[in-house]
């Protein structure tokens, strides 16, 4: 929905042409540049928004607005052409009104169908409010137009409730089912998906046709389909293409997953591992892609071909279920540690002792996260040596398995690496402290955030702070939301916002008589830096706490 909304630029545009279409000197003058600047800015939105000029009395304005609004057509993507069409039926925008464009008869239309850019006009006005417009626009750009761009515009009138049009696009589109128009109708994959959600469209059987005629060639669907950046439309194009392949049986399955696999897009080439998963696929299909698969870059893609093997055929891949122990992803490697016990003898947790103790710096990564999965408290002296210097990853891996092979302990610790001066190392100590931050305390957490330390770690402390109860939490994000200069002020204010939004929610937990005149003191000292409506929603809550 944000296509069709105007960013501030935009609707600057917009008011200065609103401003100049009352001026009739030189005005082409001041509106040539500022559509020029639409086209540049590149938002659909403004479509709605120029229709009138398009039979503006300017020749040299009404061609600038058809050059502006092909441009702008173009990035229109075409799951949302039937949204466009709405927009436009309802009158494109009521900011400024659209009068031409609203008032547009068949007579107009066929006038107009003779200027240079009558393709655009009548593609625009096959989208009219007038049912007689409509009629008339398809009928002429059936006639006039043989190219394909025509056919999305054709396409949309199959949900047309006037049947008299209905029936035309049926017929139109019945003519052009032809090969040298396949690229075209390719092109409107996502629009026949959102179509066939519309009660109207899915009754015409003529849709049912486009359909058909995608599934005869298969691979020219399945390619476009993966070149759609619409996830659905890639999808539902993918599924019709594998429905096919389907029935015509191992050589079509094959070439069609071929084609996916091999597709740089990881969206393609995990719906390319679930094909082969399905019942139907022969195993024999399925062993010839998984080694492939299973070194993938995408973890999902690994899990999926992974979960086969474990169901299907463990015992031939027990060497990938190894190797899966070790991988960088946690699912994988409990895939691995569950499977692989069950079919030779093997201590797991010894495994991922002896390779953290080995150090082999390719693999104590994840060797450190299988400790942690599958380990006991008494392994946690082998993750302490590794929490200071080495590889950030290690001690980032190292601190989460050390969290849960010793969950509740080592809080000194934590809080140390909390102000590392890594980042990640400073991250990683603050997602374990925020289900510990109670023992911590305010007092400390305050002192952190004050103290003149690394800008991450003032942030981590302040994520931390608001884990805290909410007296204890508010006097601090008083004091850093009312501090302009402070580079955390702006995320403060959000923790604010946020805080006084739920405080209903935990309205019965009263202060205390501290918490009470700390809270006083912070705002009374922050007042006039905190913004106007945090500040106006704090006075009222001061004002009433007991």
């Amino acid at each position: 929905m944000k296509r069709f909304r105007l960013s501030q630029k935009g609707e600057w545009i917009i008011n200065e042409l609103s401003m100049l279409s009352g001026k009739w000197l030189g005005r082409s003058r001041g509106v040539l540049p500022l559509l020029r600047a639409l086209r540049e800015l590149g938002e659909p939105a403004a479509i709605l928004q120029l229709l009138d000029l398009l039979f503006d009395s300017d020749e040299a304005i009404a061609q600038e607005t058809a050059i502006t609004v092909r441009e702008l057509l173009k990035a229109v993507p075409m799951g949302f052409y039937p949204m466009l069409d709405e927009r436009l039926r309802r009158g494109g925008s009521y900011r400024p009104a659209q009068e031409r464009w609203n008032l547009l008869d068949v007579e107009a239309l066929r006038i107009i169908s003779g200027r240079p850019d009558a393709i655009l006009l009548l593609e625009l006005a096959s989208s009219h409010g007038n049912g007689h417009v409509r009629e008339t626009a398809l009928g002429l750009l059936d006639q006039k137009v043989k190219s394909g761009e025509e056919i999305p515009f054709i396409l949309l009138r199959l949900d047309d409730w006037v049947e008299v049009v209905s029936t035309w696009a049926e017929d139109a589109i019945l003519e052009r089912l032809v090969e040298s128009n396949r690229p075209a109708f390719l092109r409107c994959l996502p629009l026949v998906m959102r179509l066939s959600a519309r009660s109207r469209a899915r009754a015409s059987a003529v849709l049912g046709r486009v359909v058909a005629f995608f599934q005869e060639d298969i691979s020219a669907l399945a390619i476009a389909a993966m070149e759609i950046e619409d996830g659905g439309a890639r999808h539902y194009g993918l599924s019709l293409a594998w429905r096919i392949a389907m029935r015509k049986g191992e050589e079509a399955q094959r070439a069609l997953i071929e084609t996916a696999t091999k597709s740089k897009n990881p969206a393609v080439r995990l719906v390319a591992a679930l094909w082969l998963t399905k019942t139907g696929v022969t195993p024999a299909l399925t062993r010839s892609y998984l080694a492939d698969l299973l070194r993938d870059r995408v973890i999902n893609v690994r899990y999926v071909a992974l979960s086969w093997c474990v169901v299907h055929e463990p015992q031939s891949f027990r060497e990938e279920l190894r190797a899966a122990l070790l991988d960088s992803n946690a699912s994988l490697r409990s895939l691995a540690q569950f499977y692989l016990p069950r079919l030779e003898p093997m201590d797991v947790r010894g495994f991922y002792r002896d390779m953290v103790a080995a150090g082999d710096s390719a693999f104590l990564t994840p060797a450190l996260g299988g400790l942690g999965e599958t380990g006991k408290a008494e392994d946690a002296t082998l993750v302490f040596p590794l929490l200071e210097g080495g590889k950030i990853s290690v001690r980032k891996a190292a601190l989460a398995a050390l969290a849960r092979l010793a969950p509740g302990s080592h809080l000194e610790l934590f809080v140390r690496a909390l102000q590392d001066r890594s980042p990640g190392v400073s991250k990683q100590a603050r997602i374990v402290l925020e289900s510990r931050v109670g023992e911590i305390g305010d007092e400390r957490l305050e002192a952190i955030i004050k103290s003149d330390t690394y800008p991450h770690v003032r942030r981590q402390t302040l994520v931390l702070i608001n884990r805290l109860p909410k007296w204890k939490k508010l006097p601090l994000l008083i004091q850093v939301g009312g501090n302009p200069d402070d580079s955390l002020q702006p995320l403060a204010s959000v923790f604010l916002q946020v805080c006084l939004l739920t405080y209903n929610r935990t309205h019965f937990l009263q202060p205390t008589q501290s918490e009470v005149a700390r809270l006083r003191a912070a705002f009374e000292t922050n007042e006039e830096r905190l913004e106007y409506r945090i500040r106006q929603e704090l006075k009222g809550l001061v004002e009433i706490i007991v």
